[in-house]
Formats: C-alpha cells, structure tokens, sequence
C-alpha cells in the first residue's frame, strides 16, 4: 500500500510539471504573438510618421501655411545685416576653465586606473 501512494505521488509530481511547463509555454507563445503585433504596428507608425515629417518639411507645406498666415517674405536689403561682437573672455575666466579641465581630465585617468573596468582589462591581456 505505501509503494502503491510512493508511485502515485510520484507520477501526479510529474504530471503537475508537465503540465506547468506546458502552460509556460503556451503563456510563453502568446507574449511572443503580442510583440509581434506590437511590432508590426509600431513599423506601420514609423512609416507614417515618416510621410507626415516630409510632408511637414516640403517646401509646398511651408508655402501654404505662409499664405494662410498672411507672411510676407522678401530679399532682404543692405540694412538686414546683423553683426555679433566676439566678447573676450578675462584671464582669470581662461586659468579657471583650465584647471577644472586638467582637474577633471586628472580625475578621470585616475578613476579608470582603479576601477573594475581596468581590473577586467588586465585580466584579458592576462596581467595579474
């Protein structure tokens, strides 16, 4: 009698994942489905987003919603000309920029040398 429920418990133990590696699976099968549609309309929304940013950006779009604004353009004249004056920086302003750039360039040797990215890199090139 105690062989006879050792051997029916051992049979319901495997039927029990049979049964639930088959409903992963199946669960399984059905998120792949679901990407795929997913998929499919997101590269159909990328086409015709697409379309809509060159129908956008052509220069007949551009020309149309001018007119319907009522814009005006013209050549411009000699007078349209704008001119920007380079400001110079202090000195102070240039040692300042300088050291924090050799500080931070410093710095940052200084972090790749003892970081476990260079640990990893000594271990391909077989150092110890």
């Amino acid at each position: 009698m105690r062989k006879f429920f050792c051997v029916i418990t051992i049979i319901t133990t495997l039927l029990l994942s049979y049964i639930s590696q088959q409903i992963k699976l199946l669960e399984y099968s059905y998120s792949i489905h679901k990407n795929s549609k997913n998929l499919c309309l997101l590269i159909d929304q990328n086409k015709s987003l697409r379309y809509n940013v060159a129908n956008l950006e052509s220069p007949v779009n551009l020309e149309q919603k001018l007119q319907y604004d009522n814009t005006e353009l013209g050549v411009p004249g000699n007078w349209h000309y704008i001119r920007l004056a380079k400001a110079q920086p202090n000195q102070a302003e240039i040692n300042k920029a300088a050291y924090d750039g050799s500080f931070k360039i410093a710095a940052k040797v200084l972090l790749n040398i003892f970081t476990p990215k260079a640990e990893a890199i000594a271990q391909e090139l077989g150092q110890p």
